[in-house]
This record gives C-alpha cells, structure tokens and sequence, in this order.
C-alpha cells in the first residue's frame, strides 16, 4: 500500500481544520464624548448674583446666547435655563430681534435684586439663535423655583386693580394673583410696558379692571427689591380671559 495516498487525506483535514478556525471580534471603540460647550449666560448669571447690591463686577463678562424677550432698548438673553438682562444698549437696531443669537460683553450689575449689565462694550448678532420654548407657569411656586430673566408664560394672571392710565413711554406695575388660589403671598407685580405694543395689545392692557383675568405668553422672570415679577414686554402676547 502506498503510505503517501494514506497520509494526504489526513493532511488535507488538518489544513480544512486549520482554516476554519474563527478570529476573536475586534474591540468595539469607545465613542469620542462631544465635549459640552461652555453656558456663558449662566457663568455671567452667577457672577452678578454674587455681587453686593448696586456693585460693578471688576471684570466684563463675555457670554452668547439666544434674545428671548426685548423691551425697548433692553432685552433678556438665554441659554440652557439662564438668562441675563442687558439693561439699555444705546446701539439696539432692528437686526436685533427675538430669536436672534447675540454675544455680549459687559460688566455685570446686582440692581437691587435684578441680575444685569451695567457697562455694555459691545453685543454682536451672529446669526439665528435656539430660541426655547417658555416655562409654562400655573402657580407663583413655579415662578419662584425658576431663575431669573428667563422665558416664562403664564396661564392665569388676575389682576388687583386697574391697569389705564399709563403712557407708551412708561411701564405700569400692578400686583395680581396667579393662578386659581388667592392669598397676599401668591400675589406677583405685572410690569406692562407698551414698548413695542401693537394697538391692539395696548387695547387689551388698557381696559383691563380689578378681577379681570389674563394669559400672559412669553414674559420674562424678574426680582427687584425683594418682589418677583414678569415683565410683559412688547414680544409678549396678552389676552384676557373670559
């Protein structure tokens, strides 16, 4: 017998056997962590909570966010639950509107309570912002449990007395209930300021009387002297309740 057509089958086995052997699976890679980018409102935010009343910050602040709320020649800036109140830029133009991403420098104020600027170098619009939905708020609870400047509706706000009388140069502070509960402690200051009011927002604000009723969409959180309030602006929307 001839040995070597024995051992070639027993070759050709162990080659097969050889060749189906499975690798181990590669390791799968961890994936890359996307880097956080940095909330410059709220590092401004807790810079100006940390001053003395009516003190400058030693240092201006540069911080971007998106224009939620404008009043005049002010607005309130936001990013990721922060907002900061730019008090009275000389510059505003109609480029700056809500919605807009903007980047500010300035030096930082604590005016009795509100958290703002106090010397603006500049602010820049850079294009389109993330504008944020507003906290829906249905109990003063709510609006103390939020920071301040931020955007905020409303959904009951009953007023104490009447709200005529006031000039579309000037601001009218009422106090009101929110929500369905009553009580002194639930009470919140409205700040109505016609800047920018349609004629009829301003007809709306004008007749409302103690006890009537309103839904106040897109306002901004407020401190001043101890006392919360909202201030219902001209990029806010009123309407009054039945």
């Amino acid at each position: 017998m001839n040995k070597k057509l024995i051992l070639l089958p027993i070759v050709a086995m162990m080659l097969v056997g050889c060749g189906s052997k499975k690798k181990d699976p590669e390791p799968t890679p961890e994936p890359t962590p996307t880097p956080e980018v940095e909330n410059t409102v709220k590092k401004a935010y807790e810079a100006a909570k940390a001053l003395e009343d009516k003190a400058e910050s030693a240092e201006a602040y540069t911080f971007k966010g998106t224009i939620v709320a404008i009043n005049g020649r002010s607005f309130s800036v936001q990013d990721r639950g922060y907002a900061m109140y730019v008090y009275n830029y000389a510059a505003i133009d109609d480029t700056f509107a809500v919605g807009k991403e903007v980047e500010v420098n300035a030096t930082l104020q604590n005016y009795s309570g509100t958290f703002e600027t106090k010397t603006i170098n500049s602010a820049v619009i850079k294009g389109d912002g993330q504008m944020p939905a507003a906290v829906q708020v249905t109990t003063k609870a709510e609006l103390d449990a939020l920071n301040q400047n931020v955007l905020v509706s409303v959904a009951k706000w009953t007023s104490s007395a009447a709200i005529t009388g006031y000039s579309s140069s000037s601001s009218k502070n009422i106090k009101g209930n929110v929500g369905a509960e009553t009580g002194e402690d639930l009470y919140v200051t409205a700040s109505f300021d016609k800047f920018g009011f349609s004629e009829d927002k301003g007809a709306i604000v004008n007749s409302v009387l103690a006890g009537d009723a309103l839904s106040l969409a897109n306002c901004v959180v407020l401190q001043y002297k101890g006392a919360l309030q909202f201030g219902v602006w001209g990029s806010s929307t009123v309407a009054k309740l039945a």
